[in-house]
């Protein structure tokens, strides 16, 4: 069994499967989408925002959340074979968010 390591200059702050695809994402402000069969990283996606600290997915797993280093909450919509980014919110709209909800 082989397992698949990040690079060496790669800081992996959360890793989460979703659909069946086994996501990554860290300091280097990347989420990477992982090809399991050949065991390395299939694609790199863009935090927008820097450094990744949190990520986390809705219920029905069609859609995952990354929280970044400038402020950000990230947005995309997970498909069979990859991420799509959906929108970001700023630090304004995340405030409000978390008004609402407490």
């Amino acid at each position: 069994i082989k397992i698949i390591f990040p690079a060496a200059d790669r800081q992996v702050e959360v890793v989460m499967w979703c659909r069946s695809q086994l996501l990554s994402a860290g300091l280097d402000g990347f989420i990477v989408l992982y090809d399991l069969a050949r065991l390395n990283a299939k694609k790199l996606i863009p935090s927008i925002g820097g450094a990744i600290w949190c990520m986390t997915k809705n219920k029905s797993e069609t859609k995952i959340a990354v929280g970044t280093e400038d402020g950000y909450v990230v947005l995309y919509e997970v498909q069979i074979d990859g991420i799509l980014f959906e929108k970001s919110l700023n630090k304004q709209d995340c405030n409000i968010f978390h008004t609402l909800n407490t």
